[in-house]
C-alpha cells in the first residue's frame, strides 16, 4: 500500500554509472552511461529501491549513484539542475518515473 500523496517527495538523481546487461542494445555497445532520473517516493532509500528495480527491469545495472535530491534542494538559477527540473516536472504530471539523456561512455 502506498503512502497517502501528502508524504511523497520527488526525488531526482544522477546515475553516474549505468551499463546494460542482457544483451540489451540501448547504449549501442558503450561501456555505460550517465543519466538522470526523477522519482516520486516516500524517502531516498525508497527512491533507491524503485528506481533500480525500474533499471533492471529495462536490462541496465546501476554502479554508482551520486546525490539524490529532493525539488526544495535544486536551484533553479543553476543550468545544471535544468534537466533535473524538467523530469521533476514529468512526474508531477503523472509519469510513475522520469529518465533524462543517456550520455555514454567508454572504459579508458
Amino acid at each position: 500500500r502506498r503512502p497517502p500523496r501528502s508524504t511523497l517527495f520527488p526525488y531526482t538523481a544522477l546515475f553516474r554509472s549505468v551499463k546494460a546487461i542482457n544483451n540489451n542494445e540501448d547504449l549501442g555497445g558503450a561501456a555505460g552511461a550517465f543519466v538522470n532520473v526523477a522519482y516520486i517516493a516516500s524517502s531516498q532509500n525508497d527512491f533507491i529501491q524503485n528506481v533500480n528495480e525500474s533499471f533492471q527491469a529495462n536490462d541496465f545495472e546501476v554502479i554508482e549513484i551520486e546525490e539524490i535530491e529532493n525539488e526544495e534542494n535544486l536551484s533553479i538559477d543553476n543550468p545544471d539542475n535544468a534537466e533535473k527540473l524538467e523530469l521533476i516536472r514529468e512526474i508531477k504530471n503523472g509519469e510513475k518515473i522520469a529518465w533524462g539523456t543517456f550520455h555514454t561512455f567508454d572504459d579508458e
